[in-house]
């Protein structure tokens, strides 16, 4: 009996998920498909990437009544702080995050993806680009800047130029106080084959309030390129010409007298930089794109500051 009992407990358990099986099998719950789309490029909500990104579009830019680069930026300062150790408006950094005096090393400049950089220890040169040829500007202040690496941990600008699909044209003039005036020009077209050019050039100079004080900024860019089926490629070459004049200071007595008075008519800075550049992009299938740059930038000074350089 006792054997008996075993063997009947046996084929019980075994009888058991059988049972079990049979029951799901007839209860089948079918789950809806779940389809989640995470973008690649950031985890950022569209709230935080509104927060951790600027961007100056070409519209804002058309609006604005400033006549070039940096004083477009100044209009900026919840975002960045332009800091300025001469008296030189071109030789401008961008401080991000509250870099400081070391904002010139620690804020990536980007034009077209080339580092706005000078071989010597001068700032960027902001006012080396047209308002007229930028597109949009987007400044990243967040931690997204380390993705350039250590150049940008204070933060990235990078500044995209007008690239001609069709025929383009602008000229803007202007005067103001001082013997000032300005004007620049660019025109760009496209042409069935590809083939494309774009060129600019303006001119700004202002005596200023004081004696001995002009200064006068000067750029010239031509760039030509080859829009093809599986890429492009493009040239250009620059040359932006720097001038400004030096007052020196005055004594209180001087400056009761006449405090546009200059009391040195011969010191003076002048800088020359001549810029090559030379892009393509080409894709070679559907995961592959090779990118090429290649720049040269060469910058001459001269003038004189307690004594000739």
């Amino acid at each position: 009996m006792f054997v008996l009992k075993k063997i009947l407990v046996f084929i019980l358990i075994l009888s058991c998920p059988s049972i079990g099986i049979g029951y799901a099998a007839e209860n089948n719950t079918v789950i809806p498909e779940v389809t989640t789309n995470v973008q690649s490029s950031t985890v950022l909500s569209k709230p935080e990437q509104r927060v951790q990104t600027t961007q100056i579009t070409r519209e804002d830019i058309t609006n604005s009544p400033v006549l070039n680069l940096s004083s477009l930026l100044a209009q900026e300062q919840s975002i960045v702080r332009l800091t300025n150790n001469s008296g030189d408006s071109s030789q401008t950094a961008l401080s991000i995050r509250g870099f400081g005096n070391n904002a010139a090393a620690n804020t990536l400049i980007l034009v077209d993806g080339f580092p706005l950089t000078n071989p010597s220890i001068l700032a960027p040169n902001f006012n080396s680009i047209a308002l007229s040829d930028i597109e949009r500007i987007d400044i990243i202040e967040g931690s997204q800047g380390t993705l350039w690496g250590d150049q940008a941990v204070g933060g990235v600008v990078n500044i995209v130029t007008r690239h001609p699909e069709k025929f383009l044209a602008d000229v803007n003039l202007g005067v103001g106080s001082f013997n000032q005036y300005f004007y620049s020009a660019l025109v760009g077209t496209k042409f069935k084959n590809g083939f494309f050019f774009k060129g600019f050039g303006f001119s700004n100079r202002t005596d200023n309030y004081r004696q001995h004080n002009r200064h006068a900024e000067e750029t010239g860019f031509f760039q030509t390129g080859w829009d093809y089926a599986r890429g492009t490629l493009n040239v250009s070459a620059q040359s932006y010409e720097n001038t400004i004049q030096l007052p020196s200071g005055l004594t209180q007595a001087q400056f009761a007298a006449d405090p546009q008075q200059s009391t040195d008519l011969l010191s003076h800075t002048h800088y020359k930089t001549v810029v090559y550049q030379f892009f393509n992009q080409h894709a070679l299938n559907a995961h592959w794109l090779l990118e090429t740059r290649l720049s040269n930038r060469t910058i001459n000074g001269d003038g004189e500051i307690n004594g000739f350089f």
